[in-house]
Parts: structure tokens; C-alpha cells; sequence
């Protein structure tokens, strides 16, 4: 279910509420949260896109006192996905901790992003925020150096079989570890494709920071302004009105000190303003988050590139659009071509995109 809130619509009450509770720090639910909390609890369960912050719902509810408020099967099904949570997130930093001592003794940095990232650092690890996979940015010079680092550990994975021309248009590669818990890594060589923006990432680079949870090992974090960045990026790139994005954006301004001129100068020169904005303004309008009004009044896009942002990331609000694939593209294009680092070099890239899987369609023909 969804309500409007302001262009976009946003998630009903009373997962809405509950989303507030759980990054705003309060010792207590808001009033009209309480009698439905268990109403919101399996919302959050019910839907994969806010599964993943079971663990944190059952971190703040414990810790408040207002897990009394939740029925018992509402609590126990909160118990049982935050107990698996935590169980694969103990796994999973054991592949993280090898990968740390493997890129240290390569003097090889990996720098984790999303939620590799955000647990052990925003989340604590008692309440991880879980994704499909783990992601990791190499540097420019190291793309010939990661089978070797991950040998023994990770087997690369084709996700493009039969299509040379679109795998060279990616920015990761994929991998799979087998032990002691299958997950993928998603190796990238950059933060999105790169047409779309004007990353600086000597700069990135020089800005990460150790990972506070793996100490002096080979694992990195962004800056908090450039995290920000990268999950504006990357809720654009998944055509999200509202997403666990938010509320890690939420969680991240609530535990760092965010220096907002210098994230909307970068947002500019990376030519991800719109993406910024329009996540800053549901932390802001949504959340109840802190973001100055000045910040937001001087990323505001224009008229035009709001009505493309309404039309792109609020498809399944607009009758008939968002119900095929022809709609999505649509939607795709509308985002790149108005809402990232400039037309030009979007539509630059989305004919070489076209241009590959032709010619990769035709290879198969043979």
C-alpha cells in the first residue's frame, strides 16, 4: 500500500510511522504508531524491499520497550527473520574478514559499499542490514589483480553468456563464494555506468576511510558525503520513489557529521543533483531527517526534470505504465536522460547499449 507525499507517493501508515521510529532515535513510538505497531511489523515483513531492516526493527523495539506493544505471532515472525539475519551476517563477515586480510597482504584496497558497507559501521552488527550480495569497489589499476586475490576464495561468474559486447559495457564483475556460506560478490570498477556521471574517483579514493569494523585490514568505507552519493545513485538507477535506501541515508546523516555544502557542491560536479535531491527530500518530508531547507532549496531541479522524476520513479502510480517491459524502458530512459550527468553522454551511451546487443544478438545468429 502507498499514500502520496508531496510529488511521489510513499509508503502507507503505518510502515511509514514505523520507518520514522526506527531512524529517529526516539525513546518511544509516536502515539498513532502504538495500537498498530503489530499492523506495521508485518507490513515490514511482508515486503522483501523493507525485510531487511528486521533486525533493526527488533534492535529499536527491544531496546525502547515497545516490543510489549506487538501481538505474539507479529513478535515471534520479528524473532525469527532477525535471528536468520544476524546467522548469515556472521558468515558473511567471516568472507569479508578473509577478503580484508587477502587485500591487505596485496597492499590491494577494497573499498565496501551499501550494505557491506553500512554493517559494522551505521548498523550495528546485532542488527545488520542484509543485501542479495556483497559489493566492493576496486581501484582503476587493479582490475587484472582481483582473480588473483580472490583465488581459492571466489569463482568469477558470466552474467552475460554469448553477449561479449554488453559485458564490456559493465562496471562489475561478478563472483561466487562457496565457503563458508555461498554468497555473490559484485566486483565493481566504478559506482555506475560510466556515461551517466562525472565521479571523481581519485578523489573517492582519497576520501575513504577503514571500514570501523574491520580496523587496519584492506577494507574501506566512502566518506559519509560520497555514501550519500552512491545510494542517491543507485535509487535512481533502481527507479525507487522509496526504498531500505532511505532509511540508510536516514541512518547515515543521524551518525555522521555531513558537511552539506560540500555534498551539494559534489553532487553537482558528479552530476547526480537531481537523484540528491529527490532522496534528500523523502529523508526530509518523509523521515522527519534533518536535512536543511537551504540544501534542498539549492538542489531543487527544475519543473521539467520533477515532472520526468514523477513520471520515472513512480511508475505504479500512473495507470497502465508500469505494466510491461516497453514501460520500464521507458522509465530507464526518462532517468538517464534527465536525471543523471547530461543528456548527451546518456543518449551517447544508451546508443552503444542498443549497438551491443544488436551485434551481439547478430554474433548469436550465426
Amino acid at each position: 500500500m502507498i499514500q502520496r507525499l508531496g510529488r511521489l507517493p510513499a509508503p502507507a501508515e503505518p510502515l511509514l510511522g514505523l520507518l520514522r521510529f526506527l531512524v529517529s532515535g526516539a525513546s518511544e513510538p509516536e502515539t498513532p504508531l502504538g495500537p498498530r505497531l503489530s499492523e506495521a511489523i508485518a507490513a515490514l515483513l511482508g515486503a522483501p524491499e523493507w525485510r531487511v531492516l528486521a533486525p533493526l526493527a527488533a534492535a529499536r523495539l527491544s531496546e525502547t520497550g515497545a516490543v510489549r506493544l506487538l501481538a505474539t505471532e507479529p513478535a515471534a515472525a520479528l524473532r525469527r527473520a532477525t535471528l536468520s539475519a544476524v546467522a548469515v551476517a556472521m558468515t558473511r563477515q567471516q568472507v569479508l574478514v578473509a577478503l580484508g586480510e587477502r587485500a591487505g597482504r596485496a597492499g590491494m584496497p577494497l573499498m565496501l559499499l551499501k550494505g557491506a558497507a553500512l554493517t559494522g559501521w551505521i548498523y550495528p552488527w546485532s542488527a545488520p542490514r542484509l543485501g542479495a550480495d556483497l559489493d566492493l569497489l576496486i581501484g582503476p589499476a587493479d582490475g587484472e589483480r582481483v582473480c588473483a586475490l580472490l583465488a581459492g576464495l571466489a569463482v568469477e561468474q558470466d552474467k552475460f553468456p554469448g553477449r561479449s559486447r554488453l559485458r564490456g559495457l559493465a562496471y562489475e564483475r561478478s563472483f561466487l563464494v562457496q565457503a563458508p556460506v555461498q554468497v555473490e560478490l559484485d566486483v565493481h570498477h566504478g559506482l555506475a555506468y560510466p556515461a551517466l556521471y562525472r565521479i571523481d574517483y581519485d578523489g573517492l579514493w582519497q576520501r575513504s576511510v577503514p571500514h570501523p569494523g574491520f580496523g587496519l585490514m584492506g577494507l574501506r568505507v566512502p566518506g559519509p558525503e560520497d555514501m550519500l552519493l552512491h545510494l542517491a545513485i543507485h535509487a535512481l538507477y533502481d527507479l525507487k520513489s522509496w526504498s531500505r535506501h532511505d532509511v540508510d541515508a536516514a541512518l547515515l546523516i543521524a551518525h555522521e557529521p555531513i558537511v552539506w555544502a560540500r555534498l551539494s557542491e559534489r553532487a553537482k560536479q558528479w552530476g547526480a543533483a537531481a537523484g540528491l535531491f529527490l532522496l534528500l527530500e523523502r529523508v526530509a518530508h518523509g523521515l522527519g531527517c534533518p536535512v536543511p531547507e537551504s540544501v534542498l532549496s539549492g538542489l531543487k531541479p527544475g519543473g521539467l526534470t520533477l515532472a520526468v522524476a514523477r513520471l520515472a520513479l513512480a511508475g505504479n502510480d500512473w495507470e497502465g505504465l508500469d505494466t510491461g517491459p516497453g514501460a520500464l524502458r521507458l522509465r530507464q530512459l526518462a532517468a538517464q536522460l534527465w536525471l543523471t550527468g547530461g543528456a548527451r553522454p546518456a543518449l551517447r551511451f544508451q546508443l552503444d547499449y542498443a549497438a551491443a546487443r544488436l551485434l551481439d544478438a547478430l554474433s548469436r545468429g550465426k
